[in-house]
């Protein structure tokens, strides 16, 4: 497997703020840390696993990251799901479940009811390939010109 796409810190920040611009909150990383830790859990675990490690691995240990590590004031599972699919998207796939489905599971994390390794399975049965931008139908343009 070839190295992905990581997530830069200076990106999470910026997702961070569109999260809280959005939906509200209040803002500021609560330990500069725990953000730098969620964010090295995937990569620690391309250093350390002595088996191939999938991206819904990946994403599930950024989001495990994020949510164990509660780096942020607020927004923390906003943005664990924000940068794990960020991180899928980036690597070629994206997430198909339902909104319901997303937001549901993310809950159960947050509460601790599913486990990191369960998290991978559903961003397993969740996931395919994304499709490039020209590949998706794009909107009529009258009168055919581009």
């Amino acid at each position: 497997m070839k190295e992905p796409v990581w997530i830069r810190q200076d990106v999470v920040l910026a997702m961070h703020e569109e999260v809280l611009m959005l939906h509200g909150g209040p803002e500021g990383v609560r330990d500069p840390g725990l953000l730098e830790s969620a964010l090295a859990r995937p990569k620690n675990l391309l250093a350390y696993s002595e088996q191939d490690v999938s991206l819904a691995r990946f994403a599930a240990a950024y989001a495990r990251g994020m949510v164990a590590n509660h780096p942020f004031v607020d927004g923390n599972k906003r943005i664990a799901f924000t940068v794990s699919l960020t991180f899928l998207k980036l690597n070629g796939m994206e997430v198909t479940a339902t909104k319901e489905d997303r937001v549901l599971t993310f809950w159960k994390l947050a509460a601790g009811e599913i486990s990191e390794e369960q998290l991978a399975l559903w961003f397993e049965r969740s996931m395919a390939p994304a499709l490039p931008p020209a590949s998706k139908p794009q909107p009529a343009v009258p009168g055919g010109v581009k």
